[in-house]
């Protein structure tokens, strides 16, 4: 009897850790999915603010609040949700956020990309010939040493503009033309959500007028000489941003500072 009573007080115990792992496991999987999550970066797009293989500890729920990315201890996505958050995004800010480009995909299973927002909703953003841009109170430059220099002050001439972009916000209603059409597909398309959709080849030649559902954002690598941002790939609708950059650490310094403050 007394081997009897070990064997199943042993069971008692093993399910009590069992029980404490899950728990821990599920507080874990609720923070990273609602408050915190870190993301590691793996190109160099955003040096120096952000050195490639860098950490980013980003705070969710600022902006949006999301639905967990997947379910707990899988890689199966959750069902997709997006509402207004606690605070605007703001000029400068760092964010992370799910690629757009792959606009018919489930945003969990799209790529992560980390970029700082240089044009808001409602910004008519002006992009140089040699890749700057004005958003109508700053100046991006790209700089070789630096990545970028940020001024109010621009010093091109207006014949050096090489495109003209307009980032839509919510509300804001568009005529779809012969002319424009083609110019605008790609933001109706990313609006609209076309991965929670059956018809993901929506085509905007059934409509004569569309009416933007959400906030878009312009986007910019630090290090613009080389970085694949807003620049190549247009604007992010807000749905896709998953939090605000505070900090970037990496766990093997290797003679550089492990730990910085993100600025602005």
């Amino acid at each position: 009897m007394k081997i009897l009573s070990a064997f199943f007080n042993g069971i008692k115990r093993l399910f009590k850790w069992i029980a404490m792992l899950l728990a821990l496991l599920l507080v874990s999987w609720l923070i990273q999915s609602f408050l915190f999550s870190a993301y590691v970066v793996p190109s160099g797009s955003m040096i120096p603010t952000i050195q490639q293989n860098d950490y980013v500890f980003t705070v969710k729920s600022l902006y949006r609040w999301h639905s967990p990315e997947f379910y707990p201890l899988s890689n199966i996505p959750f069902p997709f949700y997006s509402s207004d958050g606690m605070v605007t995004i703001t000029q400068n800010d760092v964010v992370v956020f799910h690629s757009p480009i792959s606009h018919t995909l489930h945003p969990s299973k799209r790529m992560r990309f980390v970029k700082r927002v240089a044009g808001l909703p409602g910004d008519t953003l002006y992009i140089y010939t040699n890749g700057s841009v004005h958003n109508g109170t700053w100046l991006y430059e790209p700089d070789r040493e630096n990545g970028f220099k940020k001024s109010r002050t621009i010093n091109l001439k207006p014949d050096e503009v090489k495109e003209t972009i307009y980032v839509p916000g919510k509300g804001f209603t568009i005529t779809l033309t012969e002319n424009n059409r083609e110019r605008w597909e790609t933001a109706v398309k990313r609006d609209m959500n076309l991965f929670e959709k059956e018809d993901r080849e929506f085509s905007t030649d059934t409509i004569s007028t569309y009416t933007f559902q959400q906030d878009h954002y312009f986007m910019i690598g630090d290090n613009m000489p080389v970085a694949s941002d807003s620049r190549k790939w247009g604007c992010v609708p807000g749905n896709l941003i998953l939090g605000k950059v505070l900090f970037r650490y990496r766990p093997n310094p290797f003679n550089r500072p492990a730990f910085a403050f993100i600025r602005e």
